[in-house]
């Protein structure tokens, strides 16, 4: 794989209703397969491809189409630290 860093794979936070989680071996082997120097995941749900890749390409694009789902990873993004302070008291 072209310019791509190793990368640990981890499990999604949730599930998602049409989530790709049980073909997320079979799709990432055909990633894995494509050579890329980006990955772009227009309906990335709760990412049951995108993050068990083991693979990261130099450019990496995820977005859904539901604004709750795009705001659930900008919060884990930006504000990671208060989001698992704030789960702790739930």
């Amino acid at each position: 794989m072209v310019n791509q860093q190793p990368v640990a794979p981890v499990t999604p936070a949730a599930g998602y209703i049409g989530g790709k989680r049980i073909l997320s071996k079979t799709v990432i082997a055909k990633i894995n397969a494509t050579d890329h120097d980006g990955y772009a995941e227009p309906f990335v749900g709760m990412g049951g491809v995108f993050l068990r890749r083991d693979h990261q390409p130099k450019t990496e694009v995820i977005n859904d189409i539901s604004g709750d789902v795009a705001n659930f990873f900008r919060i884990l993004q930006r504000h990671f630290p208060q989001f698992m302070d704030t789960l702790r008291f739930q």
